[in-house]
């Protein structure tokens, strides 16, 4: 893996100001997690990534992956083109051919371990406690601080760590011939565990208190705002009644016809084959 990509989500890290909470994520912590999932389509070590659902007419929920893309397009309508494309010069796949939530375990190993340096000191500070007068039993501080609070983020970062090694110590057991098939199976066993703490820790920490607190995930998902998206959900519904007119007059048109005469009335610069995915024959 590239450097730059580790360093990416260090400085993310690095940049994390807010006060540890054992409840939820803050904002920080969210966006270096998502750096360390990097969920989403396409080609990641280019651009930033847009949100699929802001240039197509996806409902992806409140995952939302993001479409990595080679090129920097200003125009929505090309990316969206690109995204849709399983002729990519560069070789990559349309999307319903990529898996889009990658498991990248040496960036989750970073963003896990940096939580446990962050739960550490927050446990020791809540109860009036320092390193250096604990000594060697700090870990058995630490563990027994831990067992008081199970189900909350120390618990889960503590127990992503304690996998991380596990895997480590079965790998090096398939190194040796006659450990192979334990090894083996002690990994795929590990890391279907660790798959699914990863999963509870994002969901739990992140949409759970909201969701307490009565406030609905979609809305959640959407505070930030998607301008971009409701521009083009509006432009699609232009082009669909364009398309229901055409074809009350002319119902013998094919969808590639009426394509491109909507693309002549609106003076676009997008193709026919573009503007075809977003209408229905009434």
């Amino acid at each position: 893996m590239p450097q730059s990509r580790n360093s990416d989500l260090g400085d993310l890290l690095e940049a994390i100001c807010t006060p540890y909470s054992p409840a939820q994520l803050c904002n920080e912590e969210t966006a270096a997690l998502d750096a360390a999932l990097r969920d989403g389509f396409g080609e990641g070590e280019y651009n930033a990534g847009i949100p699929a659902s802001e240039f197509t007419s996806l409902e992806p929920g409140v995952l939302n992956p993001k479409f990595y893309y080679l090129h920097d397009y200003t125009d929505i309508d090309q990316l969206a083109d690109e995204f849709w494309d399983d002729s990519h010069p560069e070789g990559k796949p349309a999307p319903f051919k990529e898996w889009p939530f990658p498991f990248d375990q040496k960036r989750l190993r970073i963003f896990f371990e940096f939580q446990k340096k962050r739960h550490t000191e927050w446990l020791l500070s809540e109860h009036a406690l320092r390193t250096e007068d604990l000594g060697e039993d700090v870990e058995w501080y630490i563990r027994e601080l831990l067992s008081a609070n199970l189900f909350q983020k120390p618990w889960y970062e503590d127990w992503a760590c304690t996998l991380f090694d596990w895997i480590d110590d079965a790998r090096a057991r398939c190194s040796k011939q006659e450990f192979v098939p334990l090894g083996f199976i002690l990994a795929t066993s590990l890391a279907g565990k660790l798959g699914r703490l990863v999963e509870q820790y994002r969901w739990k920490f992140l949409f759970e208190p909201h969701a307490k607190r009565g406030l609905k995930l979609q809305e959640f998902a959407s505070l930030g705002g998607h301008l971009r998206s409701q521009s083009f959900k509006s432009k699609q519904e232009h082009w669909q009644r364009q398309a229901s007119e055409i074809w009350s007059r002319k119902p013998h048109l094919s969808k590639s016809d009426v394509a491109r005469q909507i693309c002549k009335l609106n003076k676009l610069e997008v193709t026919p084959k573009h503007v075809s995915r977003y209408i229905k024959r009434p």
